[in-house]
């Protein structure tokens, strides 16, 4: 089933408008908490990376990398390696 990219997005920030709490991500990033995005976004692109043939997920690991580094920031532990 193809996915138009705008549709999608258009409908994220829909639901996020009208959205009365802030998604985990934000919560962990404000409280200077671990988030999940190493287990979501980045490990994502790991396994389609390692998939015959692979797949590359730029967008997905960038975000990824971009908030676990604001996440490790966040918490004084360094850079995001």
């Amino acid at each position: 089933m193809p996915v138009e990219v705008e549709a999608l997005m258009e409908r994220v920030l829909e639901i996020s408008a009208n959205s009365t709490q802030a998604i985990s991500t934000l919560q962990d990033l404000r409280e200077n908490r671990e988030t999940e995005i190493d287990y979501l976004n980045l490990e994502l692109a790991r396994i389609a990376a390692s998939l015959e043939p692979p797949v590359s997920l730029p967008i997905t690991e960038t975000l990824g990398r971009m908030i676990a580094l604001k996440s490790r920031l966040g918490r004084g532990t360094g850079s995001a390696g």
